[in-house]
Parts: C-alpha cells; sequence; structure tokens
C-alpha cells in the first residue's frame, strides 16, 4: 500500500493527525506531485483547518494552474473562509479554461450573490427551470401507460438487485443506469427525455450552441422519511427528471416537493433565493446542471418513482 493509500485509510478511520502526518510525508518524497497535496488539502478542509488547506490549495495551483478540480477545490474554501471575491475571480478564472464547468459556474452564483452583485440571471427560475408534460413515446397510447409500465421495470430491477442506492439518497434506492431497463422501454424513455430536452431547449439561447449532446440517466425510487441531499450535477450542462410514479401528496405541505436554492455550506455563505416544486406523474422538470437541488421527505404511503437524467454537450 502506497502512503497516500494508507493515508486514505488512516482518515477514513478517524485518526486525522496520523493521515496528516503521513501525507506531509508523501510530499517530502515527491514535493512536485499535486495528488498528495490535493490529499491533504482535503482533509485540513474535512478537519476545519481552513486557512491551512487554503494555502496547500493555493500550492496545488501553482503547481496545475490549469486544473479543473484544483481551482474547484480553491473556490470552495475561499467560498467556506467568507472570500467571496477571491471566489468570484477564481470561478471566473475556471470558467475561461472550462466554460461548462457547473462547479464553477455555481460556485460564481453564489460569490456573486454573497457580496450582493447581479449574478447574470443564472438565479432567474421563470427562465431556466421549466415543468412539462411528457408525451407519450412511440407504441405507448397514453403516457400515463409509460409510467406505469416504466414505474413496474424499475420496481422489479431494483426488487432483483436491492444493494443499488447511494450518493445523494438518505435511504431508497438507485438504479445506476436507466438505460439498462428491457431494450424498448429504454429506447421509449430516450425518446421522451429527448423530446422534452428539445422542447425545453427551443427558444433558449444554449439551443444555438449545442447540436449534439449525450444522455446519461438513473432512476431513483424513495418511500416515505427518505429524500435527497442538495447536490447540482458536475457531469452535466441540462439536467432533468421525469416522474413516472408519485405518492398521494397534499399540495399545501411542502413534503415530497423538488426543492430549488439550499447550498450546502451552511452559515458561511448567504442563503440563495428558493423555488419549490411538486411534480405530478408524467410531469418532467428540467433546469440547468449548476443549480442546488434536493428532494424533501414525504409520511404518505406509496413510492415516488423518478429518472433523473444529464445532458452533456
Amino acid at each position: 500500500m502506497s502512503l497516500l493509500s494508507a493515508a486514505r485509510v488512516m482518515f477514513k478511520d478517524g485518526d486525522v493527525a496520523g493521515a496528516q502526518d503521513v501525507v506531509r510525508s508523501a510530499i517530502e518524497l515527491q514535493p512536485q506531485r499535486p495528488v498528495g497535496i490535493a490529499i491533504l488539502a482535503m482533509i485540513l478542509s474535512e478537519s476545519g483547518d481552513l486557512e491551512q488547506a487554503a494555502f496547500q490549495s493555493g500550492r496545488l495551483l501553482a503547481l496545475a494552474p490549469d486544473d479543473r478540480q484544483y481551482r474547484n477545490l480553491a473556490t470552495s474554501l475561499a467560498l467556506r473562509r467568507g472570500r467571496f471575491a477571491e471566489a468570484e475571480q477564481l470561478a471566473e478564472q475556471a470558467l475561461r479554461v472550462s466554460p461548462d464547468d457547473q462547479r464553477a459556474r455555481c460556485d460564481l452564483v453564489l460569490a456573486r450573490h454573497a457580496q450582493g452583485k447581479t449574478t447574470g440571471g443564472l438565479l432567474e427560475y421563470a427562465a431556466h427551470v421549466a415543468t412539462l408534460r411528457a408525451t407519450p413515446p412511440p407504441d405507448f397510447d397514453t403516457i400515463e401507460q409509460f409510467n406505469t409500465i416504466i414505474a413496474e421495470s424499475i420496481t422489479e430491477m431494483l426488487a432483483d438487485d436491492p444493494g443499488q442506492g447511494a450518493g445523494t439518497l438518505v435511504g431508497g434506492l438507485r438504479l445506476d443506469n436507466a438505460f439498462d431497463l428491457p431494450r424498448p422501454l429504454a429506447h421509449a424513455l430516450r425518446h421522451l427525455i429527448t423530446d422534452c430536452v428539445g422542447r425545453y431547449l427551443d427558444g433558449r439561447e444554449p439551443a444555438r450552441k449545442r447540436a449534439r449532446y449525450g444522455i446519461t440517466a438513473w432512476a431513483n425510487v424513495m418511500e416515505a422519511g427518505q429524500y435527497e441531499r442538495t447536490h447540482i450535477h458536475e457531469s452535466g450542462w441540462i439536467s432533468g427528471v421525469y416522474y413516472p410514479k408519485m405518492p398521494d401528496l397534499d399540495r399545501d405541505q411542502d413534503e415530497g416537493r423538488l426543492l430549488f436554492g439550499e447550498h450546502h455550506f451552511g452559515d458561511s455563505v448567504p442563503a440563495l433565493p428558493c423555488l419549490s416544486i411538486l411534480p405530478d406523474s408524467g410531469q418532467v422538470v428540467l433546469f440547468p446542471s449548476y443549480l442546488y437541488h434536493r428532494t424533501l421527505a414525504f409520511s404518505a404511503q406509496g413510492k415516488r418513482i423518478s429518472v433523473a437524467f444529464d445532458i452533456a454537450p
């Protein structure tokens, strides 16, 4: 086992001081190797030593100034330390290098909002978040028919492999690749997503810039008390969620809603404006991948089955 691998294990087991010592030893052996410094910066960050983490992050950028992950780490540390002007500058630099960097775009929104600056329309939910009624794919008479069939197929696949799930889910199960569904359903799902994305992009500025794109999709199944933590989709450009099945929820309550705007920085970064949506079965919600979003738990009986997807340039 390498020194850096040993340090990861030690940190995971709670030996923070020991992990730091091992990583520093690895850095002394190979001072020009960025990965050791990156691990040390992350350990320091997780331990709450933000100033030292930021110092190590600066060393990283000196070694690899165009590395996307290292610049995003530096931006995140600037946000956590309340250095919002610095975070804005770092995010802008990252976007000049990688214009499709969704983490950098998200951090730019946070940094500008924290300073009371305009976000250039990036937080205009009315312009960027759309709820569409899905149309039935070919060979299906109604969207209700397709909803029922795909929800049953997702449930059956997860029944055969109930161990799937993790990531941002708190409880619930995840089918990592929704296109692993039986071929006719996978083809119909791709058609449904492509149709909704085309309708979403119609008339929007990005539509003239992206003639071709790839699609990744995964399915989540949640029951009462389960939810998904706040996150963005760093590998996407446009993201969306199709809802084959929703439990019977009270529209006057917050339960089961899709909530936009809650970031994970806590009190160190001012709160963003929020938008909540309670979708119906057969609806698709589309939005830019840089927007923070999460789902709220619900107490009703029944399953909440969704298919999330990313459109990647």
